[in-house]
This record gives structure tokens, sequence and C-alpha cells, in this order.
């Protein structure tokens, strides 16, 4: 078992908008578990694409807007299966604080046509 103090592991740019994570776990099949922060006014890459593995958000706190019209907000929970398309229309009006975990190492599988 280890206990990790979040406020002692740095904060990493995640991509190039904006969004920072803070890496709290990665498993031997590249699993990973991190606590992400997406900033007041966040636009996504507006660059449709997918994973291969699943991936599981639970927003502590925020907002984030999925495909243009699904919102997460504090306490909301989504699991993604793998393939699922997403990230052509996401946004975040107050930011958000959330957990995130995928089942795999993190992959961009791009979509031209969403």
């Amino acid at each position: 078992m280890q206990i990790l103090d979040a406020e002692r592991i740095d904060w990493e740019p995640l991509g190039r908008n904006g969004i920072r994570r803070k890496l709290l776990h990665r498993n031997a099949s590249g699993a990973e578990t991190m606590l992400i922060e997406i900033p007041r006014g966040w636009k996504g890459g507006g660059i449709a694409h997918h994973h291969s593995f699943f991936e599981e958000v639970f927003v502590i706190e925020g907002d984030v807007t999925l495909n243009g019209r699904e919102d997460l907000v504090r306490n909301s929970y989504v699991y993604r299966p793998p393939a699922v398309v997403h990230g052509h229309a996401e946004s975040a009006r107050e930011g958000a604080f959330a957990v995130v975990r995928n089942g795999g190492p993190l992959d961009m599988n791009f979509v031209e046509d969403p």
C-alpha cells in the first residue's frame, strides 16, 4: 500500500491546451490514475479522437462539457469504453478538478470526421 500527499506531487502539462495533471499511479501495464486541473474558460483542442483503453472521470469540483452537450459537474462520474470518439467539442466554463483513470497507456487515435 502506498499513501501519497498530492500536494507534494508536481503539476505537469497534459497536452497543449492548458490542462495539467498530477500522476498519482501508473501500473506495469501503463494504466494511470491522475488528478487533472482544467483551467477556467478552457476550450478543448477540437480534435476528435478515441483511446484504446477505457477512461473514467470523476469531477471533484467545477464543470466540463463533453461533445458540446453533456455537462459533468461536481460529483459527476463518466465511464468511457475504449474507442468512444470524443474531444471535438469540449469546454469548461468554470474549470475543473477531476480524478481520471485510464485502463492502459494513454494513446490518441485521431478521427477525421466524428
